[in-house]
């Protein structure tokens, strides 16, 4: 019987999920079995909690050249492209300054150099099949890694299967496949403020904060979003940002860079053309901003 299917689960990313629109009992027993190979092959690929993740071993071997899966290697790509797009507001070589800031994970590893100013995404090489990071950094390329994942399997399952296909990678959200009207909610993560539910039909959606994955150090509490350009946590303006864009890879990067560029994100986000729901930090009692044409909510 055709309708409405979907599974979640819960995997080092965080929870993730899909859910197909139209499809019968077999295609939906389809779209799981392939959903869980192609997760569980990105895991190995960019786990960086994994030691054996093909990124982890490309990590401990900062300085020298890598040869490197297609999949990775795509990744890489995209993930520079994301830099250059932001002028590097959204950079994937800053674990090295997060271990300055004894990060939980990169805190603890063990060559990384923490006084590594001015190093940055451009000093990244990549080459057909193979690629050299700076001598004591390390990439993490979990965020835009997660929104590149949903917008290829949103895009694979909804033209391999014919159904529609709404796909959430820990918050990252893809839609592929014909035609279908999704309701979507924007938790923005203050208790204060009321989850929006969207209706939408396509593109992807991304929500980036400061409430969650914190830690303390030196005093000091740190947000796991890294300002490249200081090589610090921002003081937040905002608590949350939730872009819509053509693809979750796009709305990824706007969200992560509005985070870091506080009082100008507004503006930004309105040059780089997408729609945005800024919810301000709570001491400044501004409640929540728009950008573009964020949609009007709709009931649950």
């Amino acid at each position: 019987m055709n309708g409405l299917h979907s599974h979640s689960e819960e995997r080092w990313t965080g929870t993730i999920s899909w859910s197909a629109a139209g499809a019968d009992t077999a295609t939906s027993d389809l779209i799981g079995d392939r959903f869980q190979q192609r997760c569980l092959d990105f895991e190995r690929t960019v786990n960086v909690y994994d030691a054996d993740s093909e990124l982890s071993r490309l990590n401990a071997r900062s300085g020298r050249w890598v040869t490197v899966s297609q999949q990775l290697s795509e990744l890489l790509h995209v993930c520079v492209g994301a830099a250059e797009r932001t002028d590097g507001l959204v950079d994937p070589l800053v674990a090295h300054r997060l271990a300055r800031l004894d990060h939980p994970l990169w805190g603890e590893q063990p060559g990384l150099n923490r006084d590594g100013v001015g190093i940055d995404w451009s000093h990244i090489e990549l080459e057909p099949g193979r690629v050299r990071i700076p001598s004591g950094t390390a990439l993490d390329l979990g965020a835009l890694a997660k929104a590149w994942l949903a917008d290829q399997l949103a895009a694979e399952l909804g033209a391999d299967f014919g159904v529609s296909v709404l796909i959430n990678m820990a918050g990252d959200l893809a839609i592929g496949g014909p035609t279908h009207d999704w309701v979507v909610g924007v938790d923005p993560g203050r208790p204060d403020a009321a989850q929006q539910n969207l209706l939408l039909s396509g593109g992807g959606l991304a929500t980036s904060g400061v409430g969650r994955r914190r830690w303390r150090s030196g005093g000091a509490s740190h947000h796991h979003i890294i300002d490249p350009r200081s090589g610090e946590t921002p003081c937040a303006h905002w608590w949350s940002v939730s872009v819509l864009a053509a693809d979750a890879l796009t709305a990824n990067t706007c969200s992560t860079a509005a985070i870091i560029l506080g009082e100008q994100a507004v503006t930004w986000l309105d040059h780089f053309g997408v729609d945005a729901l800024l919810v301000a930090e709570p001491v400044l009692d501004t409640g929540t901003v728009s950008a573009g044409r964020w949609p009007v909510a709709v009931a649950s």
